[in-house]
């Protein structure tokens, strides 16, 4: 489903500078400093393709026509931020490459079966195939402001009105910017598959120990086809095209056409010869495939021991798992040969030995306030082949006071550790503009100072950094340790006497991860070495390379066990269920508050608390309304989702700069839905559904494909009607 498919996401929409906004010098006047505008969208690339010339005056945009010849650019409104336009606009519309929802087909075939050998001994079995196609179509391939495609002055397919334009301007060359829509859509096609097989036997010895163990292997496949991927110097080898004393037209470098280059025009809609664009397109395939093998062995025990208040209950194990995953990208694509990204081969793999037990103890029962009072004790100790010894546990406590209320309690430790894509992933280079923080005339303090001097450098220093595009290497970070999380949750269950299915339940939660495993920002990286208060010996300095002139050279953005995370909340829930119409009628009202969502990027500084509760992806509020009716042939029900409104800055953000924007946040959201089934004698069940009955429109501006803003919290498609048939053996 495309962007352009729904009339709330088809108008081309994006934010621009205001130019009434008058902010300065950290005073805010009250105004926008952004808007967010409809018909409005980029005029520097186009899929007739444009480019600009720049004298004492100014930047002077051209545009083709759709037949190849050259006029003026229609540029309407524009606004300070580079490349946006609204009104009368010559511009590009991405919504016509924006896919709401990718194309899914899957197939799903499982088995199981056990066997008893005897009353105390039973063997089982489960097999599971999974193949999931989904197919997703993007841009095509572009080249714009800053790496465009030079054209010749002598170029064979010119038209006479950019001929006499070039000549006009003594211009020896135009840089061309396009959006190559008629060599083709890229496109992308993901097959995975899925195996997946368990052995076990499971049983008794004696009268009251149960055992079970198992084995489990499994694969996952990836097979990623991009087609229309171009090669970029073939493309630009096939523009440059010059016309030979004999009239044909050929490609200027010699070597290209040796090599079969078939020359072409990309002026105008439609002008790319498709055999030009067979020879400088391919089909890249990259595969993937991540295997695991698990063995466990557990017992357990319900009445190990009789105390006064009850038995004590016991279960313990042990557990070795292996994982490895692999990780080829196309050979060529990962040359840099290609317009997509260059990644290279990710190998890894860790083992884990785990121990692990517990124990439920009851304390107390049939006295005052206390009908039964137990506690649960859990550990789990594990040794990684990577980040070594860990251990995880929690204490439990559940109290029933009388058959009305029940409260319960859990304190814990546990801990991640890193996945083999963080720990393994190649180093990939980059560039990026950083801001040298040691440069002659940056804010200094006594800190930045003491370190910048320690580094070497003079504090007259005119570094090129600002101004220069750095190396950067991106990737995984073999020393990496696990991440650790505390977490405290206290609830109470109510069941009142005077209506038996009615139930509340109220859970308070809290949790904190240190050592969080985060990518740092590069100008991140600069800032934080010549920042800390312990010297030049860090974490951060170490990721950075200056030549002998101190310049910045390489900076290492790898990931890091550098951030926090702190999160709390009340989780709630009402059910009740009633006898009614020859069925039983059962709603349930399952809400959330999120007290609190903080993000500290850097765990050592306390101080750059980032709060996110209340913000886009981070409703304060949310929570799921079920109605349902279900007697022996009819089900019926009713589900409304619902999200607080929210705002798209952080306080932190707001305490800075208070007026971003002309829309701050979205407003309450509402979504229902709804499904009736009815099953014949013959147990073949008919359902239909409709979801988001109502149609409820996206808020704002958003598209509701973005988990990173948030706005893939809410519905891009819109009402949408399904059907179902199913029987059951």
């Amino acid at each position: 489903m495309n962007a352009t498919d729904r009339a709330q996401t088809r108008t081309p929409k994006h934010t621009v500078n205001n130019p009434a906004d008058g902010d300065s010098d950290g005073v805010h006047d009250g105004i926008p400093d952004e808007l967010w505008l409809n018909d409005t969208a980029w005029y520097d690339d186009s899929t007739a393709g444009n480019f600009y010339t720049y004298d004492d005056t100014g930047a002077h945009w051209f545009i083709f026509n759709p037949d190849g010849s050259v006029r003026p650019q229609k540029l309407g409104t524009t606004y300070s931020n580079w490349g946006k336009c609204s009104g009368e606009c010559d511009q590009l519309d991405l919504n016509r490459y924006n896919e709401l929802q990718p194309t899914f087909k899957s197939l799903n075939v499982s088995t199981k079966a056990n066997f008893d050998i005897n009353d105390d001994t039973n063997v089982y079995g489960e097999a599971k195939f999974v193949r999931v196609k989904a197919d997703s179509i993007g841009q095509p391939s572009f080249y714009e402001y800053g790496r465009g495609i030079d054209i010749a002055r002598d170029n064979a397919f010119i038209d006479p009105s950019l001929a006499t334009l070039m000549d006009v301007n003594g211009l020896s060359n135009i840089n061309l910017h396009r959006f190559n829509e008629d060599v083709g859509r890229r496109f992308e096609e993901n097959i995975r598959e899925t195996k997946r097989f368990v052995v076990g036997i499971d049983g008794f010895v004696g009268d009251d120990w149960n055992y079970d163990v198992y084995a489990v292997w499994g694969e996952s496949t990836r097979e990623q086809v991009n087609s229309s991927n171009v090669i970029n110097d073939r493309i630009r080898q096939s523009a440059d095209a010059v016309r030979l004393d004999d009239g044909s037209i050929v490609c200027r470098d010699e070597t290209a056409r040796a090599a079969g280059c078939i020359p072409t025009s990309l002026f105008g809609d439609n002008a790319v010869d498709q055999k030009a664009a067979d020879w400088f397109t391919t089909t890249s395939i990259a595969n993937s495939k991540i295997t695991q093998t698990v063995f466990n062995a557990s017992v357990n025990n319900s009445e190990i021991y009789e105390l006064p208040a009850g038995a004590i209950g016991f279960a313990g194990g042990f557990e070795y798992r292996e994982e490895k995953s692999d990780d080829v990208p196309d050979p060529f694509t990962s040359t840099g040969a290609t317009f997509h990204t260059a990644l290279q081969e990710e190998h890894g793999k860790f083992d884990v030995t785990e121990l692990f037990a517990e124990v439920s103890v009851p304390l107390v029962t049939d006295v005052t306030l206390i009908q039964d009072l137990s506690v649960d004790l859990a550990v789990r100790y594990a040794d990684y082949s990577t980040v070594g010894n860990a251990t995880s546990w929690k204490v439990g406590a559940d109290w029933i006071v009388n058959d009305q209320v029940r409260l319960r309690g859990t304190v814990s430790e546990a801990i991640r550790a890193p996945s083999i894509t963080e720990l393994f992933s190649p180093l990939q280079e980059n560039f990026g503009f950083i801001t040298d923080p040691c440069e002659e005339g940056r804010p200094q303090d006594p800190v930045r100072i003491e370190n910048c001097a320690a580094l070497g450098i003079p504090i007259d220093f005119p570094a090129l950094a600002t101004v220069a595009s750095i190396t950067l290497e991106q990737g995984g970070n073999v020393d990496l340790r696990q991440e650790e999380s505390s977490s405290i949750t206290f609830g109470v269950i109510y069941q009142p006497d005077f209506a038996e299915d009615l139930v509340f339940t109220a859970d308070y939660w809290s949790i904190e991860i240190d050592d969080a495993i985060e990518t740092v920002d590069e100008q991140d990286i600069v800032d934080k070495c010549v920042d800390s208060i312990s010297g030049i010996d860090n974490q951060f300095c170490a990721l950075i390379t200056r030549d002998a002139d101190s310049e910045l050279t390489l900076i290492r953005s790898i990931t890091q066990n550098v951030a926090k995370f702190e999160a709390s909340g009340v989780d709630f829930e009402v059910a009740y269920g009633v006898d009614a119409f020859g069925g039983k009628i059962n709603t349930q009202l399952v809400a959330t508050f999120l007290d609190s969502r903080k993000e500290f990027p850097f765990q050592s500084d306390p101080t750059q608390a980032i709060e996110n509760a209340g913000t886009t992806g981070e409703a304060e509020w949310q929570g799921n309304l079920i109605v349902g009716y279900r007697s022996d042939t009819w089900t019926l029900n009713w589900r409304t989702r619902y999200l607080d409104e929210v705002s798209r800055f952080t306080p932190q953000q707001l305490a800075i700069n208070p007026d971003r924007s002309n829309i701050m946040g979205y407003g309450t959201y509402v979504v229902s839905d709804a499904r009736a089934g009815y099953t014949f004698d013959n147990n073949v069940t008919l359902e239909f559904g409709i979801d988001n009955v109502f149609d409820k429109d996206l808020p704002g501006f958003t598209t509701g494909t973005s988990s990173t803003s948030g706005d893939a919290s809410y519905d891009n498609i819109g009402r949408l009607y399904y059907a179902t048939i199913s029987y059951n053996m």
